[in-house]
Formats: structure tokens, C-alpha cells, sequence
């Protein structure tokens, strides 16, 4: 007789409501409207509707536990919101027995088990935190429940329900699935649902047949083979920073979702987590700290894995370098100094693709491998390897491994780190893995995330099940750590020659949106950066010249900040609008630590400088002497013989050369200004230089850019034929999905442009700067204010950007058609640059249509070139000899006001001799993002010299990258990288003697001896391509 899976499916739906042998109806549960002058109060039965958006609740009662009931399995159902929205950001909170966290309760962990020893008693106190979500605006009760669980039905549930997925994964003439079938179908001939009333029948007939099942299943085991594959199988909690919830409700949903964990952990012996992202950790110590305290535990008993190495899974394209490395930095020292454990492996399942620098920063932050998922997104290659040394911009080499794991057939063709404990989930993780010739050992995540919750009961269990194969077909599961997975693959695939290499960066050909959306979070990060960057170095200094005492502590707090919204929803800008709101605040914060400690150094400085009062002292935060103009008043201007130009709001530019590498000049006052001559002209259509004519057409457009220096001093043409430059592309951006994440490639289809003519008006006309402010409107909605500025002494033309921005789901973008030819641009990323194809010959090219840059990119001939740079924008396109840089976007999901609003920004036009090296694009870039630092001299004369040079580095193409002190000890940390793709000696000289040097890691741990020359005064040395080093060093004290 065919058996029916239909029917077995309909017993195993019955044995399911069967689990609850009794239930008691819960009512009158007391809520309490938190953080509210009004102190609302509501009592919560089955139906009432209740709550408010975003709002806090503490809801407490008692449970009086039947005397028949006491001693036995007992559990809460607790369902406080019946859906309105399939949104994760709705009702969830923590469950308090006796002012301890017990388990989450959120739509995934409505059922909560009770503790045998509180079960015992006739009354149970308990207390809900609860958190409302800003999903809805109500909430209806469903189920308020005390419940006596029928133990035989809910094994024999669980058991059927794995039995039943594993039949639908089994190809219809597999022998395994008509044994699976037969033994079910005997299972359910032991049920006996005669006498509904009576649950002991009910509860001995499935007890029979949980033992007929166990029995057939037990007797359908094969021997474990070497080739049958395996799936280690680890809980999982992705956790989001921030997305659909704020930074203050992360901090609940990580105390949820851990106390559940803890929870299972207590129950089974076999459960194994991985937490990454000690940021999270560190909330729930502070609110926390006894569940905390449990969670170390848990790591010492070898259940609970702190893996990650980051401080938060941030996002790779746009993070700066030094602040990648202080991802690693902050989050290697926190799980060593927290739990004793330095991370293997780099956990980034969900991060929207990853720099070709990451490879050399997880092997230099101690780390060896790496983990993701989220390529799988892309929607037009998918990338040939799951298991692969990815070798980054310098070749280093770390073993990478793609999680392979879907939860369905039929679901979206990505792989998920959200899995289910399933034999589906097992064998599509088989099924979809490219290397099954190396290796036949998976990694599984499963458990509920994004926004927290991690594994429930019935998939932890279901973990324990699966450890002898039943079929080849399906891969058995063990339990087990990520890391010592990662280990036993390194063992059998790292000496294999067969295993495939991937060069360059994990570039996501999706998601591209995240380059621009939400631009004031990508402007204060960069700012950030900078000043973090500028206080490090100065503070630095200050310690070494005068010992004035390092602020670590406020560099720290500061630090942690920056790089928190450096999470892979926060900066990609891909969170709710109050997300952002709040991020204005805590970035001020940032700005007024560093401002003031910013000018703390600089007085400190300055006054020691032996120079008269009134002496302009300028630093200069970057690695090679720099001539450029600062802005002071006009008042201490008067007072220098320098060249002056006085301009608007009381302000003057002073022109000052030979300020030393990471160090200061000192300019003291003379009888009377200079007075240079004037080399600029200006009108509203024609701007011009030693370098450059700009003519501009009545719409403010550039329709010729002549670079007087091209050709030998011929002059060359830097636009093409008829072509015109500095325009502004209005797109419609309307992306089938993802608002926020994508720009699709149909983009281009709708472009628009300026229709109105700008009022422009001459606003400097010289000597040292002249400009002119454009405005334009469009739509009349959004409002475009440009000052066009040339220089005396640069030949960079910048475009400094004020946006009103009202526009709905539009790209902006600004295109400049250079007369330049060549099929790949050059990027600067994080510790050195990319090339990538200009054209679209392959599908690979074509979905490169929009990517990411930091500070500029360029298009180069072999003798000449264009460059683009910015001081907070990455993403860009180059098509053929067209450049263009993304400037705004306006994204309505998940903030439906995202980027409206004020935006200012400052893009610069680079045309240069020779290619983006040789042309010193590089040093254009740092410079418009790191300025002079001009500090005028209160003091009279101090004891230090007016020229001052910390440390600088030969040849050109290694630049010192950070300058500050170490983290536990006063000497010095100096970090280089080599730019240009070349090897070489390389020299630091320092501004004295050198007590003693090491080489380290970027943990700033030793790895090896340094070679001191110059007179003891400099560290000389090797480098390779793209190498980054890091060196401490003690000097001697003056």
C-alpha cells in the first residue's frame, strides 16, 4: 500500500496541537508605560489591544500553579502581538524570574519553559521588559498562557516534523524515503485520538510511537564514512547594530537574545554559539551584568564562542584604513582582555562586499580566516568559489569559506547565515557546495537574526539529531565552534594545490546605493576620521616635545563611536531615519572631543614654540612639506609677511610654504604683509590661472578646460570635443528592491538635467584664490550653491557644494567627459588603490557600474591624466572617458525622508602630467581631506624650535598612514603602506635619537627586530607592494 505524506503531514499538524496536555488562561497582566509623564497603565488579557509605537513596558504578574501541575514540565505562551506587519521590528523583551534574565520573548521565542525548581511552587513571580518596535502602532494579546506540556508529544513532534522535511528533500525513488515514509506511517498507526479528553491516552500512544520511530530511524543509520559529508552545525544570532531599530534598542535585543542562549546552554550540554561584535557584548555588561557574568561562563565551559575580530561587523568599502584597523584593533583587545580568546576568523556574513585591503589586516590583527555569505547576493555572476585563499591588494592570502546553507529550494538563490535546523537546510548546504572534491565538511548558522533572537528550542534539540547519516544524500551534523572548523579546513585544503585563489577585492554586484545614501553619515564618518587622525598626531607630539599627558581615554570613547556607525546599516545608510537623527547627535559628540582636544594640543605646542607672540604656527597633519593657504583672521593676517588675501566674514588666506612632514612651521610677524601679484582672473564665464582657462557657458557648465602646461606648454584640451564638463545628471533611481541598498542598472535610462539658467557672481578675484558662486535650482525644489575656486599655487580646481536636497528617489550625480583613454581607472581604497575596467565587454565589467572610491580616482594615459577628488563621497563610474561621481541620492525605504535636507561637500578637478603616481594625485587627495592647521600664538617666546619634523618618510610611495601613541605605553606607534605597487628600501627619520624599535603587528605586538640608522635617528628597512607596517617606537627624551 502507498504510504501518504499528505496524511502523515495532517498527523504530525494534530501531534503538534497536541503538545499542551492542559493550559490555564492568563488575564489582567499589569503593563506599565515607561519614560512617560502620563504613567499609563494597561491590563493585558487575550484580545485587548494595547501599546504605543517605540515604547517601553514593564508588564508583571503572578502565576498561580495548579497543585496538580506543580513539579512537572510547565511553560509561559506569551503572545502580546498578534502581527500586523511582517517587519522585525516589532514587540519583543526579556523575562525576569526572581530579578534574573531567564529568555527572551520576541515572535520567535513565544513558548518559555519553566525552570523544574520554580515549578514546584504554588506561585511564580515574573517580569517582562518589553520594548513595543516601531512597527505598528497597536498590538492585539493572542495568547496568554500557562501551559502543561505533553513531553512524549512534543519529542514526537519535533522527530516527525525532521523525519517529514527529510522525505521532501529525498529525490521520490531514494530507498531512504519509502523507509522514512513506512517509519512514520507506523508512528502514526500507534496514535491513538479516541478520547480527546483524556491526554494520558493521547500521551502513552505517543509514547509508543516516538519509540517505533526512534526505533526504524535508529535501524535506517549507515556507518560514518570518511566521504560522507558533514555539517557543523553552531547557533547564531545576527544581530544589526542598528537597521530597523535605533542604537538604544540594540542594546535590548542583545540582552534578549543572549539570555535566551544562556538559557538553552544551561538545558543542552551539545548547543555551541557564536556571538561576534564586542560593542554588543559591552552593552550587556553595562546593563547586564549578571547575565554577563553567565555568558563568561559559558565561554569557559567551551559552549559559547566570542569570534568576530571586529569591534562591530562593519562595513569594508566604506571604512577608512586606519579606522579598519582600529575595528581590529578595539575588537581583538576586547575578547582578550573580556574572555581570554584572540579571533581566528573575521565574521562578516552580511557586509555589502569587501575591500581588497582586508585580506593583509585580518592576518596582520592576529586573525586567519574569513567568512561571509552575502556575496551569494549578487545578481548577475555568481562567484565560481565557495572555499578559497582570497588574496588581497599586497598577496596576502587567507583561507575564505562562503556558508552554502539555504533553509529552501524555493527561496531566494542566496545563502543565508540565518539557518534552520533542518535536514533541508543540511542538504542544500551539500547541494550548493563548488568543492566537494577538497572537502565534505560544511559550516551551518542557524538560529533567527538580523534582529537578534538566535536558535529556538525545537532547533536546538533538532541539532542533537542528525549525527549518524541515514542516507548519503543528506550530511550528517555535528555541534561545534566556527574556529575549529575553519582549523580542521585549513588542515585538509591549505597544502592542496587544487584549492582555487581569488585575487582583488569581493566586489557586490548589488546593494551599490550604499556608496551615496544617506551622505551626511559618509560626511561625518570621513570628518571623523580626519580629526581623529589630526588629534592623534598632534597629542603625540605634544607627549614627545613637552610630555604633555596622551588623552586616551577620550580618544577611546571617541573611537567607539566612529566606529559603531561604521556598522554595515548605519554608514551604508541603509537604516530607519532615526537612526540618523541620533547619529547627528553622538557624531557631535565626536566633534566637541576632538575639537577640544584638537586645540588643547595645538596651545600646548604653539606656546613652547620659541617665537614671538602673534607668530602663525601651522601644522601640518600629513607626511611630505606642503605649500598651501590657510584661513585665519584678518586682523593676525595684517601682522605676517606673508602673502594676503583678505575675503569675506573677517577672514583672510595666508600663503605659507616648507611646513615640514608631520610637524610645524612657524611664520613670525613682519613690518608689513606681502603683497603678491596677481595672477588670477575671473568674470562670471571665464576663470583662469597659471594653470588652467576655464570658460563656462550661461548654464555655469565648463565648455572648455584648457591645461596650459599640456603638450610641453602647448596646452592640451582636458574635455572632449564638444563636450562639456561639471555637469550635473538628475536620474531617476527607482530600484526594484532595496531603496536604500541598490541602484539598478536601468538607471540610466532617465536622465535630467538643469533647465534653469544660475545666478553666478565673482566672489574672490585674487591674488591668492579667485572664485565664483554658482545657483541653481531644480524643480524648483532643491537648490544647488557652488563656489568654482582657482588657485595661484595649486593646480587643483575645487568645487565647493552646498545642496538643499528635496528630491524623491533621484540620483544626482556630477559628469566630467575627459579627452583621456584607457580601459581601466585607477581608486584609492583603504592602504592603497584598484584598477577597474572603463569598459563593459563582460558581464563581470558590465555589473561594475557603479562602485566605491575614497578620496579620488583617475583616469590616466601613459603621460598624462584626470582626477576626481572628494572630501565624503565614494561611490563613482568611469565609462569610457566619462567621469562621474555620485553626489545624492533620495531613497525612500527605510527612511522615507532620506537625505533631504542640507548637504555641503567639496569636489576637486585634478588634471596632471603623467600617470595617477607620478601626477601626485595621491597627495592631492590627502591634502584636500587633511588641511593645514593654522594656530595663531598667544605666548611670548618658549623653548622649542619655530621648524619641527616628528617623522617622515623616503621614497614618495610610502606614506605614514597614523602617528600616535601606543596603546599601552607612552612610545610612539608609526604606520606606513607603500602606494605605487612597488618594493623597495624605505627610510623613517625621526626628529631624535632612537632609544629602541620593534616591528609589529597591528595588536601592536612584536614580530620582529628593525634596523636603526642615521645616526640613530631613523628606522631603515624593505617593503613590498601595498605592505602595511607598523612600528613602535621609543625616542629618546629632549
Amino acid at each position: 500500500m502507498t504510504v501518504s505524506l499528505r496524511k502523515i503531514e495532517r498527523r504530525v499538524e494534530e501531534i503538534g496541537k497536541s503538545r499542551y496536555a492542559e493550559s490555564l488562561t492568563l488575564s489582567n497582566l499589569k503593563a506599565e508605560l515607561q519614560d512617560s509623564e502620563e504613567g499609563e497603565v494597561v491590563y493585558l488579557s487575550e484580545g485587548v489591544r494595547w501599546g504605543k509605537r517605540d515604547s517601553n513596558y514593564i508588564v508583571s504578574f503572578e502565576v498561580e500553579i495548579p497543585a496538580a501541575w506543580q513539579g512537572q514540565t510547565l511553560a509561559l505562551n506569551l503572545n502580546l502581538s498578534t502581527p500586523h506587519t511582517h517587519s522585525l521590528s516589532t514587540i519583543e523583551g526579556l523575562l525576569f524570574l526572581d530579578g534574573e534574565p531567564y529568555h527572551a520573548l520576541d515572535r520567535y521565542h513565544r513558548e518559555i519553559v519553566l525552570p523544574p525548581e520554580k515549578t514546584g511552587q504554588p506561585r511564580l513571580g515574573v517580569v517582562v521588559k518589553l520594548w513595543t518596535g516601531i512597527a505598528a502602532d497597536y498590538h492585539d494579546v493572542s495568547k496568554l498562557e500557562l501551559v502543561r506540556l505533553n513531553a512524549a508529544a512534543d519529542a514526537l513532534f519535533l522527530r516527525m516534523s525532521m523525519a517529514v522535511n527529510a522525505v521532501k528533500v529525498l529525490d521520490e525513488n531514494a530507498p531512504t524515503r519509502d523507509a522514512l515514509l513506512v517509519a512514520l506511517d507506523a508512528a502514526c498507526q500507534e496514535l491513538d485520538f479516541r478520547q480527546p479528553n483524556d491526554i494520558n491516552v493521547l500521551q502513552k500512544s505517543c509514547e509508543k510511537a516516538l519509540a517505533v520511530l526512534e526505533k526504524k530511524w535508529k535501524a535506517l543509520e549507515l556507518e560514518n564514512t570518511d566521504w560522507q559529508p558533514n555539517v557543523i552545525a553552531t547557533g547564531h544570532a545576527h544581530i544589526d547594530v542598528a537597521w530597523l531599530w535605533r542604537l538604544k534598542h540594540v542594546r535590548l535585543k542583545a540582552a534578549n537574545t543572549f539570555s535566551s542562549v544562556v538559557y538553552h546552554m544551561d538545558r543542552y550540554k551539545h548547543f555551541t554559539f557564536i556571538q561576534s561584535q564586542p560593542r554588543l557584548y559591552q552593552y550587556v555588561k553595562e546593563d547586564q551584568p549578571a547575565l554577563y557574568e553567565r555568558i563568561k561562563e559559558k565561554v569557559k565551559a567551551g559552549q559559547w564562542e566570542p569570534e568576530g575580530a571586529m569591534w562591530v561587523e562593519a562595513d569594508t568599502n566604506l571604512t577608512g584604513a586606519e579606522s579598519l584597523v582600529r575595528q581590529f584593533l578595539f575588537g581583538q583587545r576586547f575578547f582578550r582582555q573580556e574572555f581570554g580568546v584572540t579571533s581566528k576568523v573575521l565574521w562578516l556574513p552580511d557586509v555589502f562586499g569587501y575591500s581588497a585591503a582586508v585580506p593583509q589586516l585580518i592576518k596582520g590583527a592576529g586573525a586567519d580566516y574569513f567568512i561571509t555569505t552575502k556575496i551569494s547576493w549578487n545578481e548577475t555572476n555568481r562567484i565560481p568559489v565557495d572555499t578559497f585563499w582570497w588574496k588581497g591588494l599586497d598577496g596576502t592570502k587567507v583561507l575564505t569559506y562562503f556558508i552554502t546553507a539555504q533553509n529552501d529550494d524555493h527561496s531566494w538563490n542566496f545563502y543565508t547565515y540565518n539557518g534552520e535546523m533542518r535536514p533541508e537546510a543540511l542538504y542544500l548546504s551539500w547541494k550548493n557546495y563548488r568543492h566537494k572534491e577538497l572537502n565534505r565538511e560544511m559550516l551551518l548558522a542557524y538560529g533567527y537574526g538580523d534582529g537578534g533572537g538566535g536558535p529556538t528550542r525545537s532547533m536546538v534539540e533538532a541539532a542533537g539529531l542528525f549525527e549518524h547519516a541515514i542516507t548519503p544524500d543528506i550530511p550528517t551534523s555535528k555541534t561545534g565552534f566556527v574556529s575549529a572548523f575553519m582549523d580542521r579546513l585549513a588542515e585538509r585544503v591549505g597544502n592542496n594545490p587544487e584549492l582555487p585563489e581569488w585575487s582583488g577585492e569581493l566586489y557586490l554586484e548589488y546593494h551599490r546605493g550604499t556608496y551615496t545614501s544617506q551622505g551626511f553619515v559618509k560626511w561625518a564618518n570621513r570628518k571623523a576620521e580626519e580629526a581623529l587622525h589630526n588629534v592623534e598626531l598632534l597629542a603625540a607630539t605634544a607627549l614627545s616635545l613637552t610630555g604633555e599627558a596622551y588623552p586616551k581615554d577620550d580618544l577611546d570613547t571617541a573611537w567607539k563611536v566612529v566606529l559603531t556607525h561604521q556598522f554595515h546599516d548605519i554608514i551604508p545608510g541603509s537604516s530607519i531615519g532615526e537612526v540618523y537623527v541620533d547619529a547627528r547627535v553622538n557624531y557631535a559628540e565626536v566633534f566637541g572631543i576632538t575639537d577640544r582636544l584638537l586645540a588643547s594640543a595645538e596651545k600646548t605646542l604653539a606656546a613652547k614654540v620659541a617665537a614671538p607672540a602673534d607668530s602663525l604656527v601651522v601644522f601640518n597633519p600629513l607626511g611630505w612639506a606642503r605649500r598651501d593657504i590657510v584661513e585665519i583672521e584678518q586682523a593676525e593676517a595684517a601682522k605676517l609677511s606673508l602673502p594676503v588675501q583678505n575675503i569675506d566674514g573677517g577672514k583672510a588666506l595666508v600663503q605659507v610654504e616648507g611646513v615640514p612632514s608631520f610637524g610645524y612651521q612657524t611664520f613670525t610677524p613682519g613690518a608689513t604683509a606681502a603683497s603678491p601679484t596677481n595672477t588670477l582672473s575671473v568674470s562670471p564665464s571665464v576663470l583662469e590661472n597659471g594653470s588652467y582657462r576655464i570658460e563656462l557657458d550661461e548654464m555655469g557648465q565648463i565648455t572648455r578646460l584648457l591645461d596650459k602646461a599640456g603638450y610641453g606648454g602647448k596646452g592640451r584640451e582636458v574635455l572632449l570635443p564638444g563636450q562639456k564638463g561639471n555637469i550635473f545628471q538628475f536620474f531617476e533611481d527607482k530600484p526594484v528592491d532595496f531603496d536604500a541598498w541598490n541602484i539598478d542598472p536601468y538607471f540610466e535610462q532617465k536622465m535630467y538635467g538643469l533647465e534653469q539658467t544660475p545666478a553666478i557672481t565673482v566672489i574672490e578675484q585674487g591674488p591668492l584664490r579667485a572664485g565664483l558662486r554658482l545657483e541653481w535650482f531644480y524643480q524648483g525644489r532643491s537648490r544647488i550653491t557652488q563656489n568654482l575656486y582657482i588657485y595661484a599655487g595649486s593646480r587643483r580646481i575645487d568645487f565647493v557644494t552646498e545642496v538643499d536636497w528635496h528630491e524623491r528617489q533621484t540620483l544626482l550625480k556630477v559628469a566630467f567627459p575627459v579627452d583621456v583613454r584607457n580601459d581601466h581607472a585607477t581608486a584609492d581604497i583603504q592602504f592603497g588603490n584598484v584598477e577597474r575596467p572603463t569598459h563593459r565587454n563582460t558581464s563581470w565589467d558590465r555589473a561594475k557600474y557603479e562602485t566605491c572610491a575614497h578620496k579620488w580616482f583617475d583616469l590616466s594615459e601613459g603621460d598624462y591624466g584626470v582626477a576626481i577628488l572628494n572630501d565624503s563621497k565614494y561611490g563613482y563610474d568611469v565609462h569610457k572617458s566619462t567621469m562621474r561621481l555620485s553626489l545624492l541620492r533620495g531613497p525612500i525605504e527605510p527612511d522615507p525622508n532620506g537625505d533631504i535636507g542640507l548637504h555641503q561637500f567639496t569636489y576637486s578637478l585634478f588634471p596632471h602630467a603623467g600617470d595617477w603616481f607620478e601626477g601626485g594625485v595621491y597627495r592631492a587627495g590627502y591634502e584636500l581631506n587633511n588641511p593645514l592647521l593654522p594656530v595663531v600664538k598667544t605666548d611670548q617666546a618658549g623653548s622649542t624650535a619655530p621648524e619641527f619634523s616628528l617623522v617622515q618618510a623616503t621614497p614618495s610611495n610610502v606614506i605614514i598612514e597614523t602617528v600616535k601613541r601606543a596603546e599601552d605605553s607612552d612610545v610612539l606607534v608609526v604606520r606606513l603602506y607603500e602606494t605605487a605597487n612597488r618594493r623597495g628600501s624605505f627610510e623613517l627619520k625621526f626628529a631624535f635619537p632612537i632609544v629602541s624599535a620593534v616591528e609589529t603587528n597591528l595588536l601592536e605586538e612584536e614580530t620582529g627586530p628593525v634596523e636603526i640608522g642615521g645616526n640613530g635617528q631613523s628606522i631603515q628597512g624593505f617593503i613590498k607592494p601595498f605592505e602595511i607596517k607598523t612600528f613602535l617606537v621609543n625616542l629618546q627624551d629632549i
